[in-house]
């Protein structure tokens, strides 16, 4: 998979897994800027990888916005926690906060007739541990609209948590 990575990136988390529901394994990698100070802002890019009919992999999908910053999770750390892949989909799970934990997950389905993922599924979760209160949301499509992974904002979608 070297092959694929620009000179300037590095490969964070990444899954296997059959994420357009065809019956064999595709991938999901995170791309991560190498260059300068890893402490400040770093753009972070999710990549879809299908396999073709000669069974390699090659991109379908790559998505600028997807994946939360590295300092997006306040005192906690990076926020990415989690890519999970189901038989067709594929969730993204972030973690952050200090005194109020939130947590985002972000699941995507595959569309055959259009070839593409869309956003299915949003579910927030929010602990106040100095409170002892917590919250929980599930949205579909009728909070959000009809959003392709490419159009996805995961820090613009996470700002509408509880």
């Amino acid at each position: 998979m070297a092959v694929l990575l620009p000179a300037e990136a590095t490969r964070g988390l990444s899954a296997r897994g059959d994420t357009d529901g065809d019956g064999d394994d595709d991938a999901l990698i995170v791309l991560q800027n190498s260059g300068g100070d890893v402490s400040k802002f770093k753009p972070r890019k999710l990549i879809v990888l299908r396999r073709n009919s000669a069974g390699y992999l090659e991109k379908a999908v790559e998505s600028a916005d997807a994946i939360l910053c590295q300092r997006c999770g306040g005192m906690m750390g990076d926020p990415l926690q989690q890519i999970r892949v189901g038989h067709g989909e594929f969730t993204l799970r972030f973690e952050g906060g200090s005194r109020e934990l939130w947590s985002s997950e972000f699941k995507f389905e595959y569309f055959r007739g259009q070839g593409v993922w869309k956003l299915t599924e949003i579910f927030f979760a929010d602990t106040d541990r100095l409170e002892g209160t917590s919250k929980e949301q599930r949205k579909g499509p009728a909070d959000f609209g009809e959003v392709s992974l490419q159009e996805f904002d995961a820090a613009y979608l996470s700002d509408a948590s509880p």
